[in-house]
């Protein structure tokens, strides 16, 4: 059964070190949440405690149970549905690691997308309370998954000049506000617009219309954590209001964006990690 007390939705904290953002702690509880496709700038590093994950990533399908360590590159589009385990019950907790902070602290981490079978360390991840523990952590589960299973086979990476060209324009057009005519972008590439479909499709795992809206997604995303009011992230990325964005917000990520934004905001107080639920 699950533990008494636990919450079934996911909470999210923030840990600001020498007042800058560092880490992101995420803790999901609710078998059968699902999660629309989506990326994150960060690097993802996450253990599965109870249950089991069903993911994809790239179009490739995976399922991650409990005592698996998981690694997710920056960027990399996956979708996500959580599954309760024998006793009911489903616990991921995931870690997001700004790419400065990283690099400043010289945080060797994986080559690509990995997961590996470690129990007792997936079991830590718990624990953590603390942006000392949690970079403790991290460097020990990122250290284990450089000698994982990679999650994307060889040659998974775009060929091509179709294909780059396809990318690229849909990486342009996330950029915007969401206003996007897949006609006119596969025009620009002198394609028809069924080719340009099967090519996003073949490289990302999506469609071109569901890769731009995860990429308004993730634009919305960092504004919330640059300080935006909610309602004027929403107008910048393109949905009619605020609710709207709190809809495909929750869907994507798993929490609201006010939990985002209360998170983000650092505790002059103290350093004790923040958390927020929804």
């Amino acid at each position: 059964m699950p533990e008494p007390g636990v919450p079934r939705h996911s909470s999210v904290r923030r840990w600001h070190v020498d007042g800058q953002p560092a880490l992101e702690q995420v803790m999901h509880h609710r078998p059968g949440q699902e999660w629309a496709p989506h990326w994150h700038d960060e690097w993802s590093i996450g253990a599965v405690l109870a249950g089991s994950c069903r993911f994809s990533l790239g179009g490739h399908r995976h399922t991650a149970s409990a005592g698996d360590l998981l690694a997710i590159a920056p960027g990399a589009v996956h979708t996500c549905g959580l599954d309760a385990g024998d006793g009911g019950d489903t616990r991921v907790v995931m870690v997001y690691a700004a790419l400065p902070w990283l690099a400043a602290l010289g945080v060797p981490m994986p080559r690509g997308s990995a997961r590996v079978q470690v129990p007792a360390l997936a079991a830590d991840a718990q624990a953590l309370r603390d942006s000392a523990g949690a970079s403790t952590w991290l460097r020990r589960a990122a250290a284990t998954l450089a000698d994982g299973a990679a999650l994307l086979p060889a040659g998974a990476e775009p060929a091509g000049r179709a294909a780059r060209q396809v990318l690229a324009a849909l990486q342009r057009a996330a950029v915007g506000d969401g206003t996007v005519a897949i006609d006119a972008l596969a025009r620009d590439c002198a394609l028809s617009r069924e080719h340009f479909h099967r090519i996003a499709t073949r490289w990302l795992g999506l469609s071109p219309g569901d890769y731009v809206r995860a990429a308004r997604m993730a634009r919305a995303r960092r504004l919330l954590l640059d300080g935006w009011p909610i309602a004027d992230a929403a107008q910048a990325c393109g949905f009619a209001d605020q609710a709207h964005l709190t809809r495909w917000f929750s869907r994507h990520f798993g929490y609201t964006p006010g939990a985002l934004a209360q998170a983000a905001r650092p505790d002059p107080r103290s350093r004790v990690p923040q958390a927020t639920a929804h």
